[in-house]
C-alpha cells in the first residue's frame, strides 16, 4: 500500500518555516539596531560627561593660574616684599576653603651660592611677623651647590613643616620647573611629586610663576625667584566629583613629559612622542589655560 503527502500541507509547511526564519532574522536586526542605538548614545553620553569634566577641569586651573600670577604682581611692584606682607595677602585668599587641592602658596627665593650666608642671616632676622624673628632657619638638606632656589614664604605653615628653607634642587620634578620657568619666563607646571608632609595620597604638582625684578639700564631684569602653588591631585580631582563632573566615567591622569620636549618631538617618559592628540584610546584632556601642562586621558 502507498502512502502519499497532501502537497497543499507541505507547502503550509514550508511557508510556516519561513515566516518563522524572516521573524528570527527581524527579531536579530532589530536586536543590532537597539544595541547601535545604545551603543551610540552610551558614546555621546560619556562625550559629554568628558567635556564637560575637561572644562571644569581647565576652568580650575585657570583659577589657581590666576591665583600664582595675582602674587606674583605684588611682588613685581614691590620686590622686597615683607614676609608680613605676603602672608596677608594669601591669608585673604583663603584658597584651602574656596580653592580645593591648593596645599599651600609659597615664594621660592633664587640664591647664589656666595649669597646663602647674608640670606640665611637675614631670614633670621626677620620679625615682620614673629617678635622673634626665625633663629633657626637654615637652607635644607645641608650641603654646598652652586645654586639654592628656597622656600622663604610659605602660607600656611600648618601641614607644611619642614619646607620653610627647603632646597627644591633636591626635587628633580620642582627644579626642572623651575629652570623651565626661569629661562622662559613663562607660568609652568610640574611633574608630578610626591608631597613629604603627607602621609596619604601624596601625588602633587606645582604650578609656579617666576618672579623678576627691575631691569638695569641696558640690561635684563635679574631673577627673583618664583611664587608657587603646590596642588594635592586628590583634592583636585575630588572637588570636581563633588560636582558631579565625573558622573559614569574613570579619570587616568598620566604625566607624559614636558610639554615644550614634546612639541619639539622628544620622547615622553614612557618613550612616546608627538602631542597629546596623538593618544587613540582616550579623549585628550588639556587644561586650554596657557600653562604647560602634563596631558591627561579618559578611559
Amino acid at each position: 500500500m502507498v502512502f502519499t503527502g497532501n502537497p497543499l500541507r507541505h507547502r503550509h509547511g514550508l511557508l510556516g518555516f519561513a515566516v518563522a526564519i524572516a521573524g528570527l532574522l527581524t527579531t536579530l536586526w532589530l536586536a543590532q539596531q537597539q544595541a547601535r542605538s545604545v551603543a551610540t548614545i552610551s558614546e555621546a553620553r560619556f562625550l559629554q560627561e568628558a567635556r564637560a569634566f575637561s572644562d571644569a577641569l581647565a576652568q580650575r586651573m585657570a583659577t589657581h593660574t590666576e591665583i600664582v600670577n595675582g602674587l606674583r604682581s605684588l611682588f613685581m611692584v614691590n620686590p622686597v616684599l615683607s614676609r608680613a606682607e605676603f602672608e596677608r595677602a594669601a591669608r585673604e585668599l583663603d584658597v584651602r576653603q574656596r580653592y580645593p587641592g591648593v596645599r599651600n602658596l609659597a615664594f621660592t627665593r633664587y640664591v647664589p651660592a656666595e649669597q646663602r650666608a647674608a640670606f640665611e642671616a637675614r631670614v633670621r632676622a626677620d620679625t615682620s611677623v614673629n617678635p622673634q624673628g626665625l633663629p633657626d632657619f637654615a637652607i635644607h638638606p645641608a650641603g654646598a651647590r652652586p645654586e639654592y632656589f628656597v622656600v622663604e614664604y610659605l602660607w600656611p605653615e600648618e601641614g607644611s613643616r619642614g619646607l620653610l628653607g627647603l632646597d627644591i634642587s633636591v626635587q628633580p620634578a620642582n627644579l626642572e620647573a623651575m629652570h623651565y620657568s626661569r629661562d622662559t619666563g613663562k607660568t609652568v607646571v610640574s611633574a608630578p611629586f610626591e608631597l613629604l608632609q603627607e602621609k596619604d595620597h601624596r601625588t602633587a604638582f606645582v604650578l609656579r610663576a617666576p618672579v623678576f625684578g627691575s631691569a638695569p639700564v641696558g640690561g635684563t631684569p635679574p631673577f627673583l625667584g618664583a611664587v608657587a602653588s603646590t596642588i594635592r591631585v586628590h583634592d583636585l580631582m575630588g572637588s570636581l566629583r563633588e560636582l558631579g563632573y565625573m558622573n559614569g566615567i574613570a579619570v587616568s591622569i598620566a604625566d607624559r613629559g614636558a610639554v615644550h620636549a614634546l612639541a619639539a618631538g622628544a620622547k615622553g617618559r614612557n618613550g612616546e612622542s608627538g602631542s597629546a592628540e596623538s593618544n587613540p584610546k582616550g579623549l585628550p584632556l588639556l587644561a586650554l589655560t596657557g600653562v604647560p601642562l602634563a596631558s591627561a586621558t579618559l578611559h
